[in-house]
């Protein structure tokens, strides 16, 4: 056939050489045909790779994106409350030094946010407790024992900038913030709610000693 189509006889030398390189040419043709589609099967695979990973990719960072807008959220919400507290709010660190107040607090104190920041609440107190205890040292106790993980609610004698003794009742939590611990102090007046029990039990004892 093929002397057919190189009009040659079958026996010329000269057209069975060109046969061989036609059977070379066309193998190397299939195999070429062969070669270019296992590359474009190989390339294909690889770009779905590369499509799966970025899309992967974008979900994830969907997902980031999402997570920071909660938190972001969260963070604008607590801080709300924070300031909106009507209760005086202290962030101290784990030496007992604070770190943040609201609005609460400085009028709490008679000061600026500026002169608490930095201070710690024993320089804001009587130098002594009701049961004559040295405030620095009963402060100390109750320091260690809330980053030991034990709550405390107590009650303190502050000492505002101006000089005047407020009688507080005062809860002190353990938080964390960015890995490391954090002190959250709740600071409430209750002088004039111990006025009136004062008054009460003064009154209450004057009827006992009438009523006798």
């Amino acid at each position: 056939t093929i002397s057919y189509w190189l009009h040659m006889p079958v026996k010329s030398a000269r057209a069975k050489t060109l046969e061989k390189y036609l059977y070379a040419a066309l193998g190397s043709t299939a195999f070429l045909l062969l070669v270019t589609l296992f590359l474009r099967s190989q390339l294909y695979r690889k770009t779905r790779h590369i499509e799966d990973v970025h899309d992967r990719l974008s979900d994830a960072m969907d997902k980031q994106r999402a997570i920071a807008a909660a938190l972001a959220d969260a963070e604008n919400w607590y801080r709300a409350v924070f300031e909106k507290s009507v209760d005086a709010m202290l962030v101290l660190d784990e030496a007992g030094v604070i770190l943040e107040c609201n609005t609460a607090s400085c009028d709490f104190f008679n000061a600026s946010r500026e002169n608490l920041v930095g201070r710690t609440p024993v320089g804001l107190s009587s130098d002594f407790q009701k049961d004559g205890t040295p405030s620095q040292e009963r402060a100390r106790e109750l320091l260690n024992l809330t980053l030991a993980g034990c709550p405390q609610r107590f009650e303190w004698l502050h000492k505002t900038f101006d000089g005047k003794i407020i009688n507080a009742e005062v809860q002190l939590s353990l938080m964390f913030q960015s890995g490391e611990g954090r002190l959250l102090a709740c600071i409430r007046d209750v002088s004039h709610q111990r006025e009136l029990e004062a008054e009460r039990e003064k009154w209450a004892y004057l009827k006992t000693v009438l009523d006798g």
